[in-house]
């Protein structure tokens, strides 16, 4: 959750909005930043909902009551009340600073609706995952290669063309989905050929890491190189070209800031195989740590969602004030740090007091509804 935050503000202030020269050194805290960390989050959901012997029954459960009071259908009652009250939160605060009518790129689309791209496909999943523990279950090994095979096709292809929708979030959700499912045959004892101890995933974690960090650097000098010797910078939206058109560009020493920023949004995409392979090695790192129980750590853990659905509002607020938007190159290093320090910091202040405020309100209300409407239900079960 530190990561999320960290690296929308670098990709927004550091890598695409401000010059070359100094975006290099920002490109070490995006290569390995929010992408893996997804991965990370999704393979860890995934991990305890493998466990789960939950099933969606359609007939012989009570009528309507009875299908809502299924604990699939009951949690994502409540993810849905906490999803939508946060969508709120963020709705007025933004709407409230920038005016109702702001159509600008970055308070309509990104701050209002790309940066949740995330949460859209994990409620699917969470709706889902009886379904698909069914057919990991029972399929016999082979076909679940065979399944998974397709699904990492898919995911790299969808990377490939560089374009990104809720359906290709949701199949990439899933290929982890299947992927986790396959090294569960195996007791998770190995991943991707090594085995799946603290070591070998902190090495994993860093070649990966370290592989994407030089790819990337070598290709924004080669591009700063080639720009300043045509010329020119070409200015195009958040680099939308596919890794196919960066290809035909640098095979015609074409390179513009262009493919420097396209070539860049594949490495730190959404469907980056080795992203993704990094996010996973991250989880079983952190699998194998030995904490003692403390619900004080769980008490907290449960409010990071909070910080992953509303940094955008965070970071929209800085930007109001004129902080961390684009200010890259107007900032001394040092006070940039300190300014995304105090942005992160505010981020798990504010974390548990919108925990706390949710908890004692509007989550009260909800259970004061849920479970009056499954009241009939729980009932005729007993």
């Amino acid at each position: 959750m530190c990561s999320i935050p960290v690296f929308h503000l670098m990709v927004y202030n550091g890598v695409y909005y401000v010059d070359n020269a100094n975006a290099l050194w920002a490109i070490a805290l995006t290569v390995g930043g929010a992408i893996p960390a997804d991965y990370a989050f999704i393979a860890l959901s995934t991990y305890f909902w493998l466990e789960r012997d939950d099933e969606i029954r359609f007939r012989g459960v009570g009528g309507v009551r009875g299908f809502l009071a299924q604990p699939v259908i009951k949690k994502a009652l409540y993810l849905a009340v906490l999803v939508g009250t946060l969508y709120v939160v963020k709705w007025c605060t933004l709407r409230g600073l920038f005016g109702y009518n702001n159509t600008k790129y970055f308070v309509d689309f990104f701050l209002m609706k790309g940066a949740w791209w995330y949460i859209y496909p994990y409620m699917v999943v969470n709706l889902i995952y009886p379904f698909l523990n069914k057919i990991i279950r029972t399929a016999p090994y082979i076909l679940m290669q065979i399944l998974t095979l397709v699904l990492s096709v898919i995911f790299i292809y969808n990377g490939l063309i560089n374009r990104t929708s809720f359906i290709r979030d949701l199949l990439a959700f899933i290929f982890i989905y299947f992927f986790m499912g396959l090294l569960r045959r195996k007791k998770y004892s190995y991943f991707c050929g090594v085995a799946t101890t603290k070591g070998f995933m902190v090495t994993l974690s860093v070649l990966i890491y370290l592989a994407m960090l030089v790819v990337s650097v070598a290709i924004k000098m080669a591009c700063i190189y080639f720009c300043s010797m045509n010329g020119h910078f070409e200015e195009v939206g958040m680099g939308t070209q596919s890794i196919f058109d960066c290809l035909r560009d640098l095979q015609n020493i074409n390179i513009t800031d262009a493919t420097s920023k396209g070539v860049i949004n594949f490495v730190i995409g959404r469907y980056h195989l080795l992203s993704a392979i990094m996010g996973l090695a991250v989880f079983f790192f952190f699998r194998d740590i030995k904490l003692k129980y403390n619900p004080l750590i769980n008490k907290y853990a449960k409010t990071t969602i909070y910080i992953f659905l509303l940094h955008d509002t965070w970071m929209g607020v800085f930007w109001y004030f004129g902080k961390c938007w684009n200010d890259y190159g107007y900032y001394a290093t040092w006070a940039f740090f300190a300014w995304m320090i105090i942005y992160v910091g505010s981020a798990f202040v504010l974390a548990p007091v919108l925990s706390w405020i949710y908890n004692h309100t509007v989550k009260k209300l909800a259970t004061f509804v849920i479970e009056g409407l499954l009241g009939e239900a729980r009932v005729e079960k007993c």
